[in-house]
């Protein structure tokens, strides 16, 4: 390859991380967050959530649950989860409207488990259509249709 020609090819793969991880490969630089969820414990992806999943074969892998980009800017603009005093519940809240309270307890989740689960949520709601749907369908109907109507643009988000 002539030293003035550039392989893009690589360019792209050297300057972006990949989006899935043998399990077994990165045992030793992941926390486990609770319900299939890890972590690296490193600097640099501290907020990246991470998925458990088996391929065909039965080997495990991790996949990472979302993109990073932009998600930082709709999180602190949409979403937001405000634990009570007790740090039992925690109420969900999109554009300052609260949609839903859950519990620790819904989710056996211990204490620390908890307060990660809800540091981390915000973000999992700005990134996951899925999740959002699962907050929607588990609100009252007739509140469901209210808060629509007051923020149409959930209807993009799986509602």
């Amino acid at each position: 390859m002539d030293k003035h020609t550039i392989n893009f090819d690589g360019l792209y793969t050297h300057f972006t991380a990949p989006k899935i991880y043998k399990l077994a490969d990165v045992e030793d630089r992941i926390e486990r967050i609770g319900c299939g969820v890890v972590r690296f414990m490193d600097e640099k992806n501290k907020t990246g959530l991470w998925q458990i999943n088996q391929d065909h074969d039965g080997n495990e892998y991790i996949a990472a649950m979302y993109d990073d980009v932009g998600s930082e800017e709709v999180v602190k603009n949409s979403w937001s989860v405000e634990p009570d005093r007790l740090n039992k519940t925690a109420t969900i809240f999109y554009k300052n409207t609260p949609l839903k309270s859950i519990a620790s307890a819904e989710l056996n989740l211990g204490e620390n488990e908890w307060k990660e689960f809800i540091s981390h949520l915000p973000e999992r709601l700005a990134s996951s259509k899925n999740v959002v749907s699962i907050v929607l369908k588990s609100l009252d109907e007739t509140y469901r249709d209210s808060i629509l109507k007051e923020h149409p643009e959930l209807f993009d988000n799986g509602a």
